[in-house]
């Protein structure tokens, strides 16, 4: 905050009749309290001492310099203030400028990343920059950067003034890039042209449940899922699909749909998957186990998940056993198979010892992990690549972190992973290219 001209007293006998000892420190010439000003709001500190030496007056051109000193001080304060706000406005966005010339700071953000049809990767940041908090609501940005250089190459602001911000990133089977913002608003990320695109209503036209708008919404629970779960403003719980343009209303029509024998396409093919294994009750002892499986669907449409782990089966229905009861020892439930559509699986890496894993991501070509090699509370998670025909490993790297996302991408040549709250550009060989923090 700027200084404001007001007269100097002692705050030990009030007497105006000060010497500056140097900028904003004075001694009273009444009574030889020492005081310093509080540029932010001119508070008076002081340190008190009895001087009894008598002070000589002040000459009235030291006054004029004091004066000339404190005018000076407020001028420039103004012209830090003003500088932060005078932005350039470019076509692509805003380009705001600080005093400094620097590129304003990204404040509260959330970053990703996207390969661009050509190849490139290109880290992508969301969120809120250099504000000023004494607004109630804040303009939104999102920004693209050249994952290689980390040069910013487009930055826009979106139609979109909001209070606080919470935004998630998430890729759908069919490739497309979602972003939601505060559990209200949905966009789509171009790849090609770098651009955000709220979905407007008019997408569900079709869908008389979804016009009048979203009171919250968020993704599926799993990697896998092509849904999105939303309260409507009309207070109806839906599990929107917009892959087929479907919606199913509350949990238990959407539970019915995933294990629907008839609303899958009798033509649907067969999708090698990953997923860990859970360590059940029935059998502590057993492994966790890395799993790959086959499974008959179309991909976009409501399907249970696999679900896999040693345990009992009674083969008698559901419901509580004590006693004596003869049980088969099963890796996969057998209703849970039918309602999963699971043809095939196998363990994939047999042998590997796996604690608090996670499956990242996984194509024709790769299987992307994070696991921690002990039980230990204090062990850091490492990430690992396999060959997705063969379970040959790629490589290996023990991160930092303590945790990573799933929802990584494997790219042509390399992998994007998010650890925390920064993404990482990790070549095919598993050495990191480059990292990318809102903060940066």
């Amino acid at each position: 905050m700027a200084k404001q001209i007001k007269a100097i007293k002692c705050p030990q006998c009030g007497s105006v009749k000060a010497t500056e000892l140097k900028p904003d420190f004075y001694r009273c010439n009444s009574c030889g309290t020492e005081f310093f000003l509080d540029n932010d709001d001119i508070n008076i500190n002081h340190h008190y001492y009895r001087n009894t030496t008598p002070q000589p007056a002040v000459s009235p051109e030291r006054v004029k310099k004091t004066a000339l000193t404190v005018i000076f001080v407020f001028t420039g304060l103004m012209l830090l203030l003003m500088l932060p706000r005078m932005c350039s406005r470019h076509k692509n966005g805003y380009s705001a400028q600080t005093a400094s010339g620097s590129k304003q700071q990204w404040t509260d953000a959330e970053v990703f990343y996207l390969e661009k049809p050509d190849g490139k990767p290109v880290y992508v940041i969301a969120g809120l920059r250099e504000r000023n908090y004494n607004e109630k609501e804040h303009s939104l940005y999102i920004g693209f950067y050249d994952a290689l250089t980390k040069k910013e190459i487009k930055l826009t602001e979106l139609p979109l003034k909001v209070d606080r911000f919470d935004g998630k990133f998430k890729y759908f089977s069919n490739g497309t890039l979602y972003f939601i913002i505060n559990s209200k608003k949905l966009f789509t990320i171009d790849r090609q042209l770098l651009t955000a695109a709220e979905v407007q209503p008019d997408t569900y036209k079709d869908l008389p449940d979804l016009q009048p708008g979203f009171a919250k919404i968020e993704y599926g629970y799993h990697l896998e899922d092509d849904f999105f779960k939303i309260v409507s403003n009309a207070g109806k719980e839906l599990y929107y699909y917009p892959i087929i343009s479907k919606t199913y209303e509350g949990y238990h029509e959407h539970v019915e749909a995933e294990r629907a024998e008839n609303l899958m396409p009798p033509n649907s093919p067969v999708i090698t998957r990953f997923a860990f294994s859970s360590q059940n009750t029935d059998f502590k002892e057993e492994k966790i186990q890395l799993v790959k499986y086959q499974q008959q669907m179309t991909p976009g449409y409501p399907v249970e998940r696999a679900l896999f782990g040693w345990q009992k089966d009674y083969q008698v229905g559901s419901g509580i056993y004590v006693g004596d009861i003869p049980y088969k020892k099963t890796f996969i439930d057998r209703s849970w198979k039918k309602w999963a559509r699971v043809q095939d699986y196998q363990d994939f890496t047999p042998g590997r010892l796996y604690f608090s894993p996670d499956v990242l991501g996984y194509n024709t070509r790769a299987v992307l992990i994070s696991f921690k090699a002990t039980p230990a509370e204090d062990e850091k998670e490492s990430l690992q690549a396999m060959d997705a025909q063969n379970g040959k490993i790629l490589w290996t790297v023990q991160t930092t972190e303590s945790y990573a996302q799933d929802n990584a991408l494997i790219l042509k040549d390399g992998y994007f992973i998010k650890l925390g709250s920064k993404a990482v550009l990790y070549g095919a060989d598993g050495k990191q290219v480059s990292e990318m923090n809102y903060r940066d």
